[in-house]
């Protein structure tokens, strides 16, 4: 997998546009996502860094379809991921609770205005995303 990361360096960001690169660094292959403020700055970022580094994006129809299709490209073996924020987080349930049953690997960032950003992983017990996507 190539580093695209090589030295500590200072800059300031946004923390949408540190999950985008946060993402980029632990070797997510694509991303799905639906437009919703403010986690939309997490797609514009993200769609910024595709073409120099090689990745991929697809806008889906609506927060469930974009949960469902990060399930499908995992199934498929590619490190995927999605971004929401308060409502689509709720219609994203359903495609949660069938990674979970199905015990799939994805990542799943839900972000909220003048708050931290909180990250939220679809993991097994005892693992973390660096040991899961090396």
């Amino acid at each position: 997998m190539e580093k695209v990361i090589n030295e500590a360096q200072k800059a300031f960001m946004t923390g949408n546009e540190v999950v985008a690169w946060a993402a980029l660094a632990a070797g997510a292959e694509v991303m799905f996502g639906y437009p919703i403020t403010p986690q939309n700055e997490v797609m514009h970022y993200w769609t910024r860094l595709c073409p120099k580094y090689n990745r991929n994006f697809l806008q889906t129809e609506d927060e469930i379809s974009a949960g469902f299709t990060v399930c499908g490209a995992v199934q498929s073996g590619k490190k995927a991921f999605t971004a929401t924020a308060g409502p689509g987080n709720v219609l994203m349930q359903e495609p949660f609770g069938m990674a979970e049953a199905m015990r799939l690997l994805g990542s799943h960032n839900s972000a909220a205005r003048g708050t931290l950003i909180r990250y939220s992983g679809l993991f097994p017990a005892g693992s973390s995303i660096n040991h899961l996507w090396r």
